[in-house]
């Protein structure tokens, strides 16, 4: 009986010790499971698959490219084999347009049965996204941010395809166009100047620039002796440059239509960023439309989730903006021009002389020759009279929507005669009228001059159609200065 549980023990002891040795003589991945899968699509491009892969180790970044004449399904049995139930980084997916309807719906699909856990960042070349398959959206609860360079390809889904859109929550967007942006309705969390599909090179304030470069310097790669490439070289990601002009605030005004939006984010894929002027004149436009976010702090590392209101980063960088704060207000109150105009006209007209007890905008028309009206009217060819203008004597506002008084400076005509040419004569009259848009009442128009048309007038080319007498600027200007008096 000994004997039989010796025998029974020791077989258990080498058992055991074959466990162990299996064991032994298994090594455990090194890196992410996105890295995994590069490693992986890697092997099987080279067994002719077509299929193109790049790894961004900081980022965690895997981007793969469908190629044409290959076969979809592999390329997705090999990536679900290494982030099955994992949590993964960045993934984009790109394709060349040579690829045929088959395939596409085929990559469309796949995206959408994706077994990962979750995903950080998921992004999809145009062509994908501009696609009749929407499938692709079934992985949308998974992911963390959505990536796209652009809003406009979602404009033209179907009803039950926005309303998963509107189920998205942090959006990464390549530049700052936010057309159609609106399709997003559920939107938190904004990143803006994001890049994801190729190799992110753009002008970082850390690397030395020659003023005829666009990117920064970039270290040759290691090769080998055969001059092979060993390893790929990653571009600069420190400090990136946020330089953007204020081209169109019309654009800026779509980031109204997000009432969940409440963070935003400058260069997502960078280290950290800075402003310089043009930069911050663009965080100060954002802020005349939404003042009410979050921004990520300039210098301050991506990593350290850094971030202030809006309003105390436009403090900040004042100095920078001061120079064109005013340019910047007045885009805005540019669009605001002929709906005060439409408002003041159904106002109650009170009697007397105004007064500009408050900030105002004051608008002046100036002379249209091809439209000499004989009555008030609106016209777009005006200005909206700066601070020089108006000599500091009327106080003009320091945000959009930031003022009581609209103040519209215009002209009118009276025919007068016939030139011997055949030329019409018109006399000019400038008037002033004042609407209060706090209290909705307009004051009565106030007659500035009166120019009748010279006895003769002088040209170049062909014979003027029309022609009117010319009110003295600095006798408009003045009677504009009385009205803060």
């Amino acid at each position: 009986m000994k004997k039989k549980v010796g025998i029974v023990l020791l077989t258990m002891v080498i058992a055991l010790c074959v466990v162990a040795l299996a064991g032994c003589g298994k090594t455990k991945r090194s890196g992410t499971a996105l890295k995994w899968a590069y490693d992986d699509l890697n092997k099987l491009a080279k067994k002719n698959e077509k299929v193109d892969v790049k790894y961004i180790k900081k980022l965690d970044q895997l981007n793969i490219t469908i190629e044409s004449y290959g076969d979809p399904n592999k390329v997705f049995k090999t990536l679900n084999k290494d982030i099955k139930n994992q949590d993964v980084g960045i993934l984009y997916f790109g394709g060349y347009y040579s690829l045929d309807a088959e395939d596409k719906t085929v990559v469309l699909k796949q995206i959408g049965k994706l077994q990962c856990k979750s995903i950080k960042v998921l992004g999809l070349d145009d062509m994908f996204y501009e696609y009749s398959e929407r499938s692709w959206m079934d992985i949308l609860p998974k992911v963390d941010t959505l990536y796209t360079d652009k809003c406009e390809y979602f404009k033209n889904y179907d009803a039950a395809s926005k309303q998963k859109l509107a189920t998205v929550k942090k959006l990464w967007l390549k530049d700052t166009l936010f057309d159609d942006i609106n399709v997003f309705s559920g939107l938190e969390e904004l990143a803006i100047d994001a890049v994801i599909e190729e190799y992110d090179d753009r002008i970082s304030t850390d690397t030395i620039m020659d003023v005829n470069y666009t990117t920064p310097h970039m270290t040759e790669p290691a090769t080998n002796k055969e001059g092979v490439t060993k390893k790929p070289v990653e571009p600069y990601r420190d400090t990136y440059l946020f330089n953007h002009g204020v081209y169109a605030v019309d654009n800026i005004m779509r980031l109204a239509k997000l009432p969940k939006l409440s963070k935003l984010t400058i260069a997502p894929t960078f280290e950290k960023y800075n402003l310089d002027g043009y930069g911050a004149d663009y965080i100060f436009a954002i802020s005349n439309v939404r003042n009410d976010i979050m921004v990520n702090e300039p210098k301050q590392k991506i990593s350290d989730d850094k971030y202030l209101k809006i309003d105390d980063l436009v403090n900040q960088y004042s100095n920078l903006i001061e120079g064109s704060r005013e340019a910047t207000v007045n885009q805005f109150i540019s669009n605001d021009l002929k709906g005060n105009y439409k408002k003041a006209k159904k106002f109650k007209v009170k009697k007397g002389h105004p007064k500009l007890k408050d900030k105002a905008v004051v608008y002046k028309v100036s002379p249209y020759v091809a439209n000499f009206a004989t009555k008030k009217k609106y016209y777009d060819n005006g200005s909206i009279q700066t601070k020089k203008d108006l000599g500091g004597s009327i106080r003009t506002p320091e945000r959009a929507g930031d003022y009581r008084y609209f103040v519209y400076v215009y002209p009118v005509y009276k025919y007068y005669g016939k030139y011997d040419k055949g030329t019409k004569a018109y006399s000019e009259t400038y008037y002033i009228q004042v609407s209060d848009m706090k209290k909705k009442v307009t004051y009565k128009p106030i007659k500035v001059a009166t120019a009748k048309p010279e006895k003769k007038i002088s040209y170049s080319g062909s014979i003027p159609k029309k022609h009117s007498g010319t009110v003295k600027e600095k006798k408009i200007e003045k009677a504009i200065k009385k009205l803060a008096k």
